[in-house]
């Protein structure tokens, strides 16, 4: 089942470069060496002038916001890019601009395996295992991935990892749309490359639905679930406390953990019989949880399997 994170923009890590802001939402394979296998960016063009070039790598360029006339010049060839454009890492890039605009970029390596499309309509999807994302570039999207049903608001990004090949559709209402972009697992076999995209170990945990009548019952659940000692177990704020440290298994918190870089999912069966302010509950604590868990320079460890 696809380990789910969801990226709001108060998680984009933004930094300057020579033509304005880059705000990266997220990146893969990265070495001790610093070189990384994939990244996902939201690019401001503020004013005209080269791009960074990335020798051994693609590109993938869709405007957001052409700023009246977005114009780059790749590899000596002058382009009105009013849709998205594909090209190399290797070559000069230029952008001339009439005012501000603003790009979302997918920079991956050669030996990648990706596809990327910008829909403004209903699409569905059948994609193979690896890194699904889907960034909502106008308005709240209606997401579903499997069997699982999502809200995307604005502006943000769905990251979803499977072992598994995936159904998705995503609905973009009239003058909407969407980003959606696919990670391969492995590089393309044609160019021979080694590196991978190793998909986290993933560890289950099951609750029924019918236990869950309240949040007093959430917390009780969740606690015998993941073991947390009963002197340590005792409310929302004592669970996120102990969740946090999920992924320490020395820490003693919970008798069910996974190492750094795990997943635990959180599968509950028989969800449509859960009230929904308490399914709201639950899912508030699994995500602050995982809050949590980033604050501590990690990353998000829990996700949620349910049919409702």
């Amino acid at each position: 089942m696809p380990v789910i994170e969801l990226l709001s923009e108060s998680d984009w890590r933004s930094s300057p470069w020579p033509g304005g802001v880059s705000h990266e939402l997220a990146r893969w394979g990265e070495s001790r060496e610093g070189a990384w296998l994939a990244r996902v960016s939201v690019a401001e063009i503020a004013r005209s002038g080269p791009f960074t070039r990335y020798p051994g790598y693609r590109r993938w360029l869709a405007p957001l916001d052409d700023g009246g006339g977005l114009e780059l010049v790749i590899d000596g060839v002058r382009e009105q890019i009013s849709a998205a454009t594909a090209f190399s890492g290797d070559v000069e890039v230029a952008a001339t601009l009439t005012r501000p605009a603003r790009v979302w970029n997918l920079i991956a390596a050669a030996n990648l395996s990706w596809t990327a499309e910008h829909v403004h309509d209903v699409v569905t999807r059948e994609l193979p295992a690896g890194v699904v994302l889907i960034f909502a570039a106008s308005e709240r999207l209606g997401v579903e991935l499997g069997s699982q049903q999502l809200g995307l608001p604005a502006k943000a990004t769905l990251v979803s990892t499977s072992s598994q090949p995936v159904r998705l559709r995503v609905g973009a209402s009239p003058g909407a749309s969407a980003i959606v972009a696919h990670l391969g697992v492995t590089p393309a076999a044609a160019h021979g490359g080694e590196r991978l995209v190793h998909l986290p170990r993933q560890l289950g945990v099951s609750i029924e639905g019918g236990e869950l009548e309240s949040t007093g019952g959430v917390d009780e659940v969740l606690a015998r679930a993941f073991g947390i000692p009963q002197e340590l177990a005792g409310g929302f704020d004592a669970l996120v406390d102990c969740l946090s440290y999920v992924d320490v298994p020395e820490a003693g918190m919970t008798r069910v953990h996974t190492r750094p870089g795990g997943i635990i999912v959180v599968e509950v069966h028989d969800a449509e019989r859960v009230a929904a302010p308490v399914f709201a509950y639950l899912v508030e604590l699994i995500a602050f949880v995982n809050f949590r868990l980033r604050e501590r320079g990690g990353n998000a460890v829990l996700t949620l399997s349910a049919r409702r």
